[in-house]
């Protein structure tokens, strides 16, 4: 669904945003461990995407709730995608 995001209006990103919160929180752990392999991959695609109209709202509250994670957390340090 986030690598995707645009293609959903912007009711289904707000009901979108709203279940991946509930379920991060409920379930930290396995979805940092689900995105392990690709945190970023998933981090680089939504920072794109944050520029495109519409979109920073959303994908600014996914990208700050991964921030509560040290394991997502590292994919933030990639010079070249914080440029």
């Amino acid at each position: 669904m986030l690598m995707n995001i645009e293609l959903f209006d912007f009711e289904d990103r707000k009901h979108i945003e709203r279940f991946i919160g509930d379920i991060y929180n409920q379930f930290m752990e396995v979805i940092e461990e689900a995105l392990e392999d690709h945190k970023e991959e998933t981090i680089s695609c939504l920072v794109k995407k944050y520029k495109e109209p519409g979109l920073s709202p959303f994908i600014g509250t996914i990208l700050r709730l991964y921030t509560k994670s040290s394991k997502l957390v590292v994919a933030y340090f990639n010079i070249e995608l914080l440029k």
